[in-house]
């Protein structure tokens, strides 16, 4: 498949803003369950979670993320890379959203784990299309710029975590870059 400059511009672009995305999902868990910050009401003070339930709500993310990773690279093998990512995307976009509607830790554990399974998928099939669809020189150069999206994204999560008071707030902010 042969793409013009501009297409791979365009596809760079939003490839490495499935990055950000997934950086500023991702690490919004950071802020949210903290362990006790004055400035905002975290998870854990509404929750009253204990240490290690607060560490299992926490890690489901990535526990959802080393799921997401072989079933979209096999959603992105039988359907194409596109649809793959389009689907990890809007699904991410859904379950990093309704995370600030959680009523309790297993429901929050379950909604991240979902928005880990998605926004792993995401990543992955994001980095491997876009690394294919460059040339042999272009490659190292595309990564980079991806990582650039991914570290603007860690930036856009801590940003959220100190402007918003509330977690659920935080939640529902982090899903904004997916939207766009």
């Amino acid at each position: 498949m042969t793409i013009t400059a501009a297409e791979y511009s365009l596809y760079l672009f939003f490839f490495s803003w499935c990055w950000l995305s997934v950086a500023v999902s991702a690490f919004t868990d950071v802020f949210v369950f903290a362990k006790e910050r004055r400035d905002i009401l975290t998870a854990t003070e509404e929750f009253r979670l204990n240490p290690s339930t607060r560490a299992a709500v926490y890690s489901s993310f990535y526990l959802g993320w080393l799921f997401g990773d072989p079933f979209f690279g096999w959603i992105a093998d039988k359907w194409g890379r596109h649809p793959s990512v389009y689907i990890a995307t809007a699904l991410g976009l859904i379950f990093q959203a309704s995370c600030a509607l959680a009523v309790g830790p297993y429901s929050l554990f379950s909604l991240r784990l979902f928005a880990g399974v998605c926004m792993g998928g995401a990543d992955l099939v994001a980095y491997v299309h876009c690394i294919e669809l460059s040339g042999v020189q272009q490659r190292a150069t595309s990564g980079s710029v991806m990582q650039c999206f991914f570290a603007c994204g860690l930036c856009l999560a801590g940003s959220f975590a100190v402007v918003l008071p509330d977690w659920r707030q935080t939640y529902f902010v982090a899903a904004l870059p997916t939207a766009l």
